[in-house]
């Protein structure tokens, strides 16, 4: 039997607070089901068997959600590839489960049956990997959107939509629900779309208040808007290329490609530079992302030296933790028993212990060239594994030789299109 899920808004739209049970009738003491402990609300969760299911429960309240981070996985999001294969099953609804040969793929979790693979540049649905059930999933893009659609991550498992023809309607589209967010039109985001970045403050089916910035115009431009809003608002303020963006502790923060962090403000719509020691950056060539782990800001420099296949190749990571205290950023050498998931629209810290198919004190990082690299068939090349302690690599793809800087093999079809990690 089939559920369809878009009717079941009730959780969504209630009020956490008239979620209460009564503990002690003579009392008439009552907890609210968000207070719920932390270890019970795992174990329940962990019964459920379908993803969509448990991001529902995710979508209760704040800490339901941080319960549901540690049971759902980050997904790959398979930009711009369509998948086709002879079998397939159905997967929570309005998914459809394909199995892939994939040298990306069995980098992270093992073989896969061989299935034909198809590369578009635009598309009407999406396709995700899930690292833990090994299975693509290809999803059906909101219908109501005139023409193709180009799209991207955004954090909390939602997905930034742009339509190709004009106007360019924009909105966010939660894929597991089917929820769509309209935001405003605006033809200046849209001049370079492969560079619009947009990450939200809060998941939307919890707080209907959140806010929503993107980085636009190859990384020279911030903007920001709320939902309902007419227009997008720009920041002023902010200097050089943004290389990043993230929302912590209450405050947007992007940092640029010098490495000068900067807090924007959302009243009067201005980006800060902070007043920190900078940081001595060994050669020019680089790219800062931004992380948390731990309730801590981290910096990951990533280290980049051009090559003759593609525009570069990633040499080495450098991890910064922010001290607020000493207002200065402090190199670390180790990050625990974490992992980080590295791409310029959505990065994320994992503890291992919740998902075990990846490595400790681990960088996963995929390709994030521009310019040559979208036009040709070397994509992704640039993408694999950083262990920080070690100092030492792990490349997927057999297509390319690090070393000798030459092609082994044609690059398999998968590689056509840029990679996104669809992340909470």
């Amino acid at each position: 039997m089939t559920i369809d899920y878009r009717t079941d808004k009730y959780i969504q739209n209630r009020s956490i607070s008239d979620f209460s049970v009564s503990l002690n009738n003579e009392s008439k003491r009552t907890t609210r089901w968000s207070d719920l402990d932390f270890d019970l609300l795992l174990m329940i969760f962990e019964k459920l068997l379908d993803l969509p299911d448990i991001y529902r429960c995710g979508t209760v309240c704040v800490s339901w959600q941080s319960v549901a981070k540690t049971i759902l996985p980050p997904f790959l999001l398979l930009s711009k590839v369509s998948l086709h294969a002879e079998e397939s099953d159905f997967f929570f609804g309005d998914f459809h489960s394909k199995s892939i040969n994939s040298f990306y793929c069995d980098f992270f979790v093992g073989d896969f049956d061989s299935k034909s693979i198809n590369s578009f540049y635009y598309e009407k649905s999406c396709t995700l990997f899930n690292i833990r059930t090994h299975k693509i999933h290809e999803v059906p893009l909101p219908e109501e959107e005139k023409g193709n659609i180009w799209y991207s991550s955004s954090g909390f498992w939602w997905l930034i939509t742009i339509g190709v023809e004009p106007p360019h309607e924009i909105g966010l589209f939660n894929p597991f629900t089917r929820d769509r967010i309209t935001l405003p039109r605006a033809s200046d985001l849209l001049k370079v779309r492969e560079e619009l970045r947009v990450i939200t403050s809060a998941n939307p089916l919890i707080d209907p208040k959140f806010s929503v910035l993107a980085t636009h115009s190859c990384g020279f431009k911030i903007a920001f808007c709320r939902p309902g809003d007419s227009s997008w608002t720009s920041i002023k303020g902010f200097q050089g290329i943004c290389n990043d963006t993230i929302f912590h502790k209450g405050e947007f923060f992007a940092v640029n490609h010098r490495g000068d962090l900067f807090r924007i403000n959302c009243g009067n719509f201005t980006a800060e530079k902070l007043a920190l020691r900078p940081i001595e950056f060994p050669w020019h060539w680089y790219c800062n992302y931004l992380v948390e782990l731990d309730g801590d800001l981290l910096l990951v420099a990533r280290w980049l030296e051009e090559t003759q296949i593609t525009c570069s190749k990633t040499t080495s990571f450098t991890v910064y933790k922010l001290n607020w205290v000493e207002k200065g950023w402090i190199k670390i050498k180790n990050i625990g028993d974490n992992s980080i998931l590295l791409g310029k629209n959505s990065s994320i810290s994992l503890p291992r212990n919740h998902f075990i198919n990846f490595e400790a004190n681990c960088i996963y990082f995929i390709d994030d060239a521009d310019g040559f690299n979208m036009t040709t068939k070397y994509l992704n090349m640039d993408t694999g594994l950083y262990n920080i302690v070690t100092r030492q690599f792990k490349w997927p793809s057999p297509n390319y030789n690090k070393e000798t800087e030459q092609l082994e093999k044609l690059p398999s079809s998968i590689w056509g299109g840029p990679l996104n990690w669809f992340i909470p």
